[in-house]
C-alpha cells in the first residue's frame, strides 16, 4: 500500500462444518433478536418444524415440500359419518396477493432502487386469480439485500453495500460462490496506484454475491429477480429463487381451482395419536389429504376428534429457466409469471410502464421505446415503438416508429409500422407494391402484387394468417395462370389453391385469422 493509505480489518473469519453447533449471537447485534434471525430463514425457505418422535428436544427442520415425506394410512373407517362433514373450496386461501420481500436497505444503492420502482430489491408479488380475496399477507425477513451495481457506464462492476460513514450496516445474508478468476474490481486507497489513478485494478474476487455464480446461475437467495441487474447485458440470470424453489407449489396447491379443506370428526384411539404425523398423507372420502390440525384432543382416551385436512395435490415443480440479458432475442422478459420478471440488463424497467427504455434500446440508438427485446442497430438513430415485442431495427431504419408489432424487424426509414404491417407512407390498408416473374412467397409488407405471367404460370404464396390483414393479386399479361396458395394449411374460399386464368384478372383477399377469403375477383 501507499504512503498516507490504511485498510481497517475488525472482522473474525468463521468456518462451520456439518453437525456443528453455531452460536448465533456472532451474527447479530443488540436490536436483533435470535427468534428474528431464525424466523427469517424459516420465511425465506419455508421451513416446517416439528419434534423427532424419540426426542422431543431436537427438531426436525425442512422445506415445506420435503416435509412431506411420510407415509399414506387409510383413516377411511374412522370417520364418524354421525358428525357433520364439510368440504370448503379454494383450501386455506385467506390471503391475496402474497408479497415476499427483504427489509428495505440503508445504503445508496437500495435507497435508489426502493424509490425508482416502489419496492425492495428482489421482493415479489404473487398474485392469486381469485377476486373474492383482497388481503394482502406480507412474508418479510431482517436481512437486507445486497445489489450487484453497475459503474462507469458497464465497465466495471460491484457489488454495493455500504452505508453514510458512522452508521451501522444492515444486516445481509449472501453466497458464496467461490474465488473468481480473471475478473476486473478496482482496489481504492490514497496515493495507491498507476498515475493519477487512486486505484489498482485486481485479477482475483471471492464472488458473495445474491446467487452462486455468473457465468452459469443455479440458485438465488432473492424471493425474485430484481427489476434491474447490475452485471450488464451478455450475463445469464434465472428465475431460480426463494419463491420458485420453496413457494411456488405450496402456493399452488392452496390456491388452485381443485383445492379444498375438509373439516370432519374422526374416532382416534391412543395408539392413532401415537403414530399421528402431520407429514403423512391421510385417505379418506376417496382422495388422500395433508392434516392441518385435530382440535381439542386428549392423546390418552379414545374419542371422536374434529380434524382438519388439505386436498393433497401432485404439483410439479415450476420450470428453471436462464435467460441471457439484454441480448435481443434471447433476453427474456416473456410477461409475469406470478410476479417474476426477467430484468433488462443495462436498460431496466421503469416503474409505471412495464417494459418502458426512454432514451434507447438494447442496442446503441436513440428514441423512446415500450416494450421488451428491443435492438436497434443504427448508431444514434432516432427511432420509437410502443407494444413492442422481440422488435429489431435494422440500419438505416432511422426516424421509423412501430406501435404493437411483434417478432418483427423494421427496415425502412422514416417508416409508420402498425401489427407488423408498414402504414404509412404506403396505403393504409398496409403493404407496399410489387411487380413479380417467378413463385414469390407473399409478406407481411406486401399489399399490391403484380403478376406478370409472360413467361410462365407463377404461384404467390400467402403466409399465415393474421386477421384483418389484405392482399390484391392481379394478373397483368395474357398468358398462362396466376395460381395462389398458403404457406400452411388454411384454405382459400374453402380450396387449397385458386387459380385465375383471366387477361388482367385480380383477386382481393383477405382472412380471419384462419382461413383467407375472396371479397372481389375477376
Amino acid at each position: 500500500m501507499g504512503i498516507g493509505s490504511f485498510m481497517e480489518n475488525n472482522q473474525n473469519a468463521f468456518n462451520f462444518a456439518y453437525n456443528e453447533t453455531v452460536e448465533f449471537s456472532i451474527f447479530l447485534n443488540s436490536e436483533v433478536k435470535q427468534s428474528e434471525m431464525l424466523m427469517s430463514f424459516v420465511k425465506m425457505f419455508n421451513l416446517y418444524i416439528e419434534p423427532t418422535q424419540d426426542q422431543p428436544k431436537v427438531l426436525r427442520i425442512v422445506p415445506r415440500d420435503d416435509f412431506y415425506n411420510g407415509v399414506n394410512v387409510d383413516w377411511s373407517k374412522k370417520l364418524d359419518y354421525s358428525q357433520p362433514v364439510e368440504i370448503i373450496p379454494m383450501g386455506d386461501l385467506d390471503a391475496n396477493p402474497y408479497v415476499f420481500s427483504y427489509k428495505e436497505g440503508a445504503d445508496e444503492s437500495n435507497k435508489e432502487y426502493q424509490e425508482n420502482y416502489q419496492s425492495t430489491y428482489g421482493s415479489r408479488t404473487y398474485k392469486v386469480d381469485n377476486d373474492f380475496v383482497k388481503t394482502e399477507k406480507k412474508i418479510d425477513i431482517i436481512f437486507s439485500p445486497t445489489q450487484i451495481k453497475n459503474y462507469d457506464n458497464g465497465q466495471t462492476n460491484f457489488v454495493l453495500s455500504y452505508v453514510e460513514a458512522q452508521k451501522d450496516g444492515d444486516l445481509r445474508i449472501l453466497y458464496y460462490g467461490g474465488t473468481q478468476n480473471n475478473v476486473s474490481w478496482r482496489f481504492y486507497a490514497p496515493f495507491y496506484g498507476v498515475g493519477n489513478f487512486p486505484y489498482v485494478v485486481q485479477r482475483k474476487l471471492p464472488l458473495t454475491i445474491h446467487y452462486d455464480n455468473i457465468a452459469n446461475p443455479t440458485f438465488d437467495i432473492l424471493f425474485g429477480m430484481p427489476k434491474e441487474l447490475g452485471v450488464g447485458a451478455g450475463y445469464k440470470y434465472g428465475n431460480s429463487n426463494l419463491v420458485t424453489n420453496y413457494y411456488y407449489r405450496f402456493l399452488t396447491e392452496i390456491t388452485n381451482k381443485n383445492s379444498k379443506i375438509a373439516r370432519a370428526y374422526f374416532r382416534i384411539t391412543p395408539l392413532d395419536w401415537f403414530n399421528l404425523r402431520f407429514n403423512n398423507l391421510y385417505f379418506f372420502e376417496g382422495q388422500y389429504w395433508r392434516l392441518n390440525k385435530v382440535s381439542d384432543y386428549n392423546p390418552i382416551d379414545e374419542g371422536v376428534y374434529e380434524c382438519e385436512f388439505l386436498l393433497a395435490q401432485f404439483i410439479p415443480p415450476t420450470t428453471i429457466t436462464n435467460k441471457t440479458i439484454g441480448a435481443g432475442t434471447a433476453q427474456g422478459n416473456e410477461g409475469e409469471i406470478n410476479g417474476d420478471i426477467y430484468p433488462g440488463g443495462s436498460n431496466p424497467i421503469r416503474p409505471g410502464i412495464r417494459g418502458a427504455n426512454v432514451g434507447g434500446s438494447t442496442g446503441s440508438g436513440g428514441g423512446v421505446f415500450t416494450g421488451y427485446d428491443i435492438v436497434q442497430s443504427s448508431d444514434g438513430a432516432n427511432n420509437s415503438g410502443l407494444g413492442l415485442r422481440r422488435v429489431n431495427y435494422s440500419m438505416g431504419a432511422e426516424g421509423s416508429v412501430a406501435l404493437v408489432c411483434n417478432d418483427f424487424e423494421v427496415t425502412k426509414p422514416d417508416t409508420l409500422y402498425i401489427g407488423n404491417y408498414e402504414m404509412y407512407p404506403s396505403f393504409l390498408s398496409g403493404g407496399s407494391a410489387k411487380t413479380i416473374t417467378a413463385n414469390y412467397t407473399a409478406t407481411a409488407d406486401d399489399w399490391l402484387i403484380l403478376c406478370d405471367t409472360t413467361a410462365g404460370s407463377i404461384t404467390i404464396t400467402l403466409p399465415a394468417p393474421v386477421s384483418g390483414k389484405h392482399y390484391i393479386l392481379k394478373k397483368i399479361a395474357s398468358a398462362h395462370s396466376m395460381i395462389i396458395d398458403t404457406a400452411d394449411t388454411s384454405l382459400i374460399d374453402g380450396n387449397a389453391t385458386h387459380t385465375n386464368n383471366a387477361n388482367n384478372g385480380f383477386e382481393w383477399i383477405t382472412n380471419n385469422g384462419t382461413n383467407y377469403y375472396i371479397i372481389s375477383h375477376q
